[in-house]
């Protein structure tokens, strides 16, 4: 066999089928298919390697279940499943399942999802219904313009512009860019860097800096924290609000619990003021997706003392806690006092 050119060989367990119109790869192993071999590739599976494909290379279906899809510079593929997604370039997808997926490039699909690991864009992000890290972080490079992103437990980060019905979050959302959407909640802090239109945002703590905020309410655990820059809203409610001195524009209602100070925001209203036209406040808040500012930052309420079970568990919650001065015992009862004697008969009168 000839040295100077690269020998084709077929080993033992590949499969080629014709499927659908198009070309149908299946092996145990890896595949590294730099060319489509003149045809459509309808599908490349592999079962227990990795399957490489080079930026030539259109697929249908894309398969590696224990294994890595490396796309060589651009992959284009209709669907991809594997354990780890990773395209040096550019990935134009339907749909994507993985337990991690990182990209240097752009990323068009429908859907991408990440059972267990991140999900990492180098450039910009363009997601027809969701992007969804089940237990990883989001971040985004570029820009991004999605139905929503979510990640239950993980944190959110797009240093691009973002235009994102819903945004949701276990950890913290950073959004370096404008935005645009309806929804942001998360567990912990939000930061909003750019030029916002938002319908609600709910967090921990929410921050925002950008240089024009449309922002209907805004609800948070602990602060809400706004300037320099104008901020145009129906409500805030949280423990602590803080505007800057340089901050201007209008906050209808504020409910806070610390002194505002002096400012250039109007309105300002608190929740009591509206009282006659809002009606019960915790349905007005509850049909925006927020909380009485009661339920967050109040100070606990002391709770009854457990009965004792034991005189052991008596004596350590009571080492562990000041327990109430207990009554005094009831003094006894006295005894009853003798009858008295009857009062001698009145002597008679003098004459």
């Amino acid at each position: 066999m000839s040295d100077a050119r690269p020998a084709f060989i077929v080993p033992e367990g590949l499969t080629l089928a014709t499927e659908d119109g198009g070309l149908a790869i299946e092996f145990d192993g890896d595949v590294v298919l730099r060319s489509s071999l003149g045809q459509r590739v309808a599908r490349v599976r592999s079962h227990s390697g990795d399957v490489v494909l080079g930026p030539v290379v259109d697929v249908d279906e894309v398969s590696a279940p224990r294994g890595k899809v490396v796309g060589e510079g651009r992959l284009a593929a209709k669907a991809i499943l594997a354990e780890r997604v990773e395209v040096d370039g550019d990935l134009d997808a339907g749909g994507v399942f993985a337990q991690s997926v990182k990209i240097t490039g752009d990323l068009v699909a429908e859907r991408v999802t990440a059972e267990s690991g991140s999900i990492r864009v180098g450039g910009r992000a363009v997601v027809g219904d969701a992007l969804v890290a089940q237990l990883g972080d989001i971040t985004i490079d570029g820009g991004v313009r999605a139905a929503s992103l979510r990640t239950p437990s993980g944190r959110i980060t797009v240093r691009g512009a973002a235009e994102v019905e819903q945004i949701e979050a276990g950890s913290d959302v950073v959004l370096h860019g404008d935005v645009r959407g309806r929804t942001i909640d998360a567990v912990g802090g939000v930061e909003l860097h750019g030029a916002s239109t938002i319908h609600r945002i709910t967090g921990d703590n929410v921050r925002i800096t950008g240089p024009m905020n449309e922002i209907g309410t805004v609800g948070a655990q602990s602060v809400i924290s706004v300037g320099p820059g104008r901020i145009e809203s129906d409500l805030f409610i949280a423990p602590v609000v803080d505007l800057s001195s340089d901050t201007e524009g209008r906050v209808t209602v504020v409910e806070c619990h610390n002194p505002l100070g002096h400012t250039a925001v109007k309105g300002l209203l608190r929740l009591r003021d509206l009282a006659t036209l809002i009606g019960n406040v915790d349905e007005f808040l509850s049909d925006r997706g927020l909380e009485p500012l009661g339920s967050r930052g109040a100070a606990p309420m002391p709770s009854a003392p457990a009965p004792a079970a034991e005189s052991s568990a008596a004596e350590s919650s009571a080492a562990e806690s000041p327990q109430p001065t207990p009554a005094p015992a009831p003094e006894p009862a006295p005894e009853p006092a003798p009858e008295p004697e009857p009062a001698p008969e009145p002597g008679p009168e003098p004459e």
